[in-house]
C-alpha cells in the first residue's frame, strides 16, 4: 500500500469516527471537471470507478486541513495523472451513497484546466480513463447530477473558467 493508499485510508476513518462522534451523517469530498482543448474541441476527463466500473470524475475525501479546490486538484492527479489547479469556483455540488454504506458523500465540483498529465500516478491501471467531448461525457457518466453539470457545462449555461 502506497502513502497516499495509508494517508487516504486514515483520514477516512477519522472523518467516520468524528460523523459518528459528532452526529452528522456526511463526509465532504472534492471533484474535478478536468478539461483541456485538442484540435479546438474541449475535451473532459472521465474515470472508471474501481470496483463497479462506472464513469465519473475524479474525486474524494477532503483530507484535513485541505479546501476542497486542493482536494479537487489531488484527486485528479492521484486517480488519473492530471496535474493543473482547480479553480476555488464550485460548479455544483451533490450527495450520494456509496453502495452499502450509511454515510451520504456531499460533494463540490471544481473546474480544473489540465496544464500536464503523466502516465505514473498512485492508481494507474486502476482505472479506465477516456477524454471525450462535453456532451459525450455527459452521455458516459453514471451519476445523474453529474450528467447534468457536464450537459450544462456543454451548452453554455455553465461556463468553464
Amino acid at each position: 500500500m502506497s502513502i497516499s493508499e495509508k494517508m487516504g485510508t486514515f483520514a477516512k476513518a477519522a472523518q467516520q469516527r468524528i460523523s459518528l462522534l459528532t452526529g452528522t451523517t456526511q463526509i465532504a469530498q472534492a471533484a474535478a471537471v478536468c478539461y483541456r482543448e485538442a484540435d479546438g474541441i474541449r475535451l473532459v476527463l472521465v474515470i472508471s470507478s474501481r470496483k463497479s466500473g462506472k464513469f465519473g470524475l475524479p474525486k474524494g475525501n477532503i483530507d484535513p486541513g485541505e479546501t476542497s479546490a486542493i482536494a479537487a486538484a489531488r484527486e485528479a492527479y492521484e486517480e488519473a495523472g492530471v496535474m493543473g489547479i482547480a479553480s476555488d469556483t464550485v460548479l455544483s455540488t451533490f450527495s450520494y451513497h456509496k453502495e452499502g454504506r450509511r454515510i451520504r458523500r456531499h460533494v463540490a465540483v471544481h473546474p480544473l484546466k489540465v496544464s500536464a498529465t503523466t502516465p505514473h500516478f498512485p492508481e494507474a491501471g486502476e482505472r479506465a480513463l477516456e477524454w471525450l467531448p462535453l456532451a459525450a461525457a455527459a452521455d458516459r457518466v453514471s451519476e445523474p447530477a453529474l450528467k447534468a453539470l457536464l450537459g450544462d457545462i456543454a451548452d453554455g449555461t455553465i461556463i468553464l473558467s
